[in-house]
């Protein structure tokens, strides 16, 4: 089989696709502690808590009803 330009390519991006898919499996669980505490302290601002009820909860109640 002849090797082209585009199948090299192909092999460069799946083997750095293969790489950076160990590199997340390592890497991710230690990140993910930092993101939930991340998201907790944005959660607990009131402004915040308050968009959320407003767009999407009294939004999806009023579309319920009618």
């Amino acid at each position: 089989m002849k090797h082209t330009s585009h199948t090299r390519a192909v092999r460069v991006l799946s083997g750095l696709f293969y790489f950076f898919s160990i590199f997340m499996l390592i890497a991710l669980p230690g990140h993910l502690h930092s993101v939930k505490r991340a998201l907790k302290r944005i959660w607990e601002i009131p402004r915040f808590q308050y968009f959320l009820y407003n767009k999407f909860i009294i939004s999806t109640f009023n579309k319920a009803i009618l």
